[in-house]
């Protein structure tokens, strides 16, 4: 995985799911399996959660899962006064197995207001 941030975008009120490959850095996809894997985001880094992802196991085995957010989840997310685009922090952070922990997972995530309803 990277270890750079991944910054991606989202409408308010629409559900979000992340598809994830899991990788070394020789790009061989890394067992997940009996790993505890966690994503939250925040407004700032110091901040309260403001939202919890799912976990979807697609393959774990070759490190493959999806991070999911609700429509309710996303419509509920705090926004800014008098700005179209809200910001928020957010990483993905994994237990493996034998007890070592990773968060090569992260980056930013910029929510547009639903203009459609």
């Amino acid at each position: 995985m990277s270890s750079n941030p991944i910054s991606l975008s989202f409408v308010q009120g629409d559900t979000v799911n992340i598809n994830i490959t899991w990788t070394d850095v020789d790009s061989v996809p890394t067992d997940l399996t009996g790993a505890t894997i966690t994503s939250v985001m925040k407004k700032e880094y110091t901040s309260g959660v403001a939202a919890t992802f799912t976990l979807v196991p697609t393959d774990l085995a070759n490190g493959l899962f999806t991070l999911s957010l609700t429509n309710a989840q996303t419509a509920a997310l705090p926004v800014r006064s008098k700005s179209a685009i809200t910001s928020f922090v957010w990483d993905c952070n994994v237990v493996y197995s034998n007890g070592e922990t990773a968060t090569p997972i992260f980056g930013y995530l910029k929510m547009q207001r639903q203009v459609t309803i």
